[in-house]
């Protein structure tokens, strides 16, 4: 996105919409025995 009145070639960067502030694969684990815990 431009923002007006910023100098040529500078931009804000933005997210896509509809993400969570926080990703879902930080809430993946693995124990000591290989289970996999946080997929769904």
């Amino acid at each position: 996105m431009f923002t007006p009145g910023s100098p040529p070639g500078v931009s804000t960067v933005g997210s896509m919409p509809g993400l969570p502030k926080v990703p879902a694969a930080e809430n993946i684990d693995v124990d000591e025995n290989g289970k996999i815990t946080g997929l769904f």
